[in-house]
């Protein structure tokens, strides 16, 4: 059952990274394409990638192909492999959790803002009061993080060395990292490079992300800030006169990056797009406005359109199949031959006059046939469980069952049909 587990889970790790390459190979060609002009767009499509971890049971990627692919991993995929890919995915996992740990516990050894110098838009996100923890350690650049319980991080250097007005600019920043949910889809995709670690265009996509994340508080800040663009623009490169080193964590956000200087371009030249009058702000607030009623929109529609043509988690096959000892099926449905047996999981039963009736249209030859019924399909092709007996050809009343019924059994049942 481990191996069965192994391997069934890698090929619908395998499947839902081939739906996900369809995904993200069109998010980045619209990123390409669009660059930084067009971020609402290459967010929008961002967003939608992990919708691909969902789409291992859609019946729209079972094309004959697919099926054939299948086949193919079947072949390829031994429990060897299957348990390399998940033990290095296994390892990611802990590592991610170490950090968060670490992370934790360095909060609470660090200083938090005065009550002073607290500015009132921090005071709540959803409801929930914006922390605001100040680091001695100056490798570390200002980033939000935290879903349920928010916070932001800035090196005390900056506080020190920005004006009162420029260091809020930048809580302001971190702030709608928070507010527009960017700490949770980031969240998301540090999940997803953990179970897709192998696919190169994961790590494409989520660098793609963070750069657009950055141009949608940059815009936001401005437009709903208390700065000039050109004001903003000067605290960031400020922020990095100050530093001289800068680092990257990857649990948090952060607006600036040893990486991140081509990106910082790209920013500025945003900045000088963006027009701050009466009808700019209406327009933004217009544009931010259509753009999450879009994003949901697409995300009803995704979901929709997943149910409606995704297989069931999992389907039992009511059908009793009829097989020769050499495991050869003749007869795939035993009730549309006419035929008729009472199956259950503790006992099978099929009188000689019906028998009689195989025996006579299949010209049985060997000592016994099988009887199996009641299999867990999780998708077409893979499945497990059901039941299976050996009735004797000489004599019919003479039945073995072959699945056995104790608590494991059940379990490894359990497991197949929910947890897999």
């Amino acid at each position: 059952m481990i191996k069965f587990i192994l391997v069934f889970s890698f090929i619908k790790v395998v499947l839902s990274m081939i739906a996900a390459t369809v995904f993200m190979t069109a998010a980045c060609i619209v990123c390409s394409i669009g660059k930084n002009r067009t971020w609402r767009c290459n967010l929008g499509i961002l967003c939608i990638v992990p919708l691909a971890c969902f789409m291992s049971y859609s019946k729209i990627f079972y094309v004959k192909k697919i099926i054939m692919l299948i086949g193919i991993i079947h072949k390829i995929a031994v429990p060897r492999i299957a348990a390399v890919y998940f033990g290095c995915a296994g390892i990611l996992l802990v590592r991610y959790i170490s950090i968060h740990w670490q992370l934790r516990r360095s909060l609470n050894d660090m200083q938090r803002l005065g009550e002073a110098d607290y500015p009132e838009y921090l005071l709540k996100s959803r409801g929930t009061a914006i922390r605001v923890y100040l680091t001695s350690d100056d490798r570390i650049g200002p980033f939000a993080g935290g879903i349920i319980h928010p916070y932001i991080v800035v090196p005390d250097i900056l506080k020190s060395d920005l004006s009162r007005e420029e260091f809020a600019a930048i809580l302001y920043h971190e702030a709608l990292h928070i507010r527009l949910g960017h700490i949770f889809i980031l969240n998301i995709f540090s999940a997803l490079k953990i179970i897709w670690w192998i696919h190169p265009l994961i790590y494409v996509c989520d660098r793609k992300l963070r750069e657009n994340i950055e141009y949608s508080c940059d815009e936001g800040s401005v437009m709903l800030g208390f700065l000039k663009a050109y004001e903003y623009g000067g605290v960031m490169l400020k922020t990095l006169q100050i530093k001289n080193r800068v680092s990257f964590l990857q649990e948090g956000i952060t607006a600036f990056s040893a990486d991140s200087y081509k990106i910082l371009k790209r920013r500025m030249q945003r900045l000088g797009m963006i027009g701050q009058g009466k009808d700019d702000y209406l327009e933004y607030q217009k544009k931010k406005k259509n753009y999450h009623i879009r994003i949901a929109a697409v995300a009803v529609i995704g979901a929709a359109v997943m149910i409606a043509t995704s297989y069931p988690r999992y389907t039992k096959i009511n059908e009793i199949t009829v097989f020769d000892e050499e495991y050869h099926p003749f007869i795939n449905d035993l009730e549309a031959e006419g035929i008729c047996a009472i199956a259950s999981d503790e006992e099978f039963y099929i009188s000689s006059q019906e028998f009689q009736k195989i025996a006579c249209k299949y010209d049985l030859h060997g000592e016994y046939v099988i009887f199996s019924y009641g299999l867990i399909m999780k998708m077409p092709g893979i499945g497990g469980g059901g039941q299976a007996v050996m009735v004797s050809t000489k004599d019919p009343s003479d039945v073995f069952m072959l699945g056995r019924k104790e608590w494991v059994d059940e379990l490894k049942i359990f497991a197949l049909k929910y947890l897999m």
